[in-house]
């Protein structure tokens, strides 16, 4: 199993999250990757949080939950429900599909470590992104997956719904994207929107994007009994 690199991972994050030029590069899947500043478009905050547990040890399968706030929410409860049967390695970032420093942060990771499960989940930023420019990015994503972590189960989450009706509708735009790009892939997926949708009493007293404590522990589980499956 490869273990960490010598240099900084939070050195090199801050890299990734800096770098922009007028460049593009070729993807695995052979088209052109655009990485023009003009094309991005981000947030007014961003942020890549990395939580690496076990950095030494080999005994276990290592798992990487790849996704966002939520994702980061529910990860320690993952960890838990998986403990002494996997190490869980969390990237939870802002940045969306269809912005290509999002493909640098998920590298920066398989740069550093081999995964035996990759849990992927992406959807719930960059709302300014068209539902083709997210289409698009979902076979990048999924070509550099294949490309550096060619042996890692995949699992693809559907994007969790929102209380906001446009959010709301460019969620089911995105997850019926999703589900279209992996059709015929041996890909599971894991249904995150089904598993908060119309459940009003897991958004009581929060934001209407983040699920509170008991939608919170519906998703590990979720999350978790998949992942167990899976190894």
């Amino acid at each position: 199993m490869r273990l960490h690199r010598p240099f900084c991972l939070m050195a090199a994050a801050a890299l990734v999250l800096s770098s922009c030029g007028n460049t593009s590069e070729k993807t695995t899947a052979g088209s052109e990757q655009d990485t023009a500043c003009s094309e991005i478009k981000r947030e007014s905050i961003e942020w890549l949080d990395i939580w690496a547990p076990h950095t030494n040890d080999t005994g276990l399968p290592r798992v990487l939950l790849l996704g966002h706030s939520i994702t980061r929410l529910y990860g320690p409860s993952v960890d838990n429900r998986l403990e002494g049967k996997a190490f869980v390695t969390r990237v939870a970032t802002s940045k969306s599909l269809g912005d290509p420093a999002y493909l640098d942060e998920v590298a920066l990771i398989l740069s550093q470590y081999d995964f035996d499960i990759i849990h992927v989940s992406n959807g719930a930023h960059g709302w300014d992104y068209t539902i083709e420019e997210y289409s698009a990015a979902l076979g990048q994503l999924y070509a550099k997956l294949k490309e550096m972590a060619p042996d890692a189960k995949l699992i693809w989450a559907t994007n969790p719904p929102m209380a906001d009706k446009e959010m709301y509708r460019i969620t089911l735009e995105r997850n019926e994207s999703i589900r279209a790009f992996l059709a015929g892939k041996d890909i599971q997926i894991d249904d995150s929107f089904a598993v908060l949708d119309g459940k009003d009493e897991y958004y009581e007293g929060t934001d209407g994007v983040h699920p509170n404590a008991q939608g919170v522990e519906a998703l590990a589980e979720v999350v978790s009994e998949m992942i167990l499956e899976s190894l």
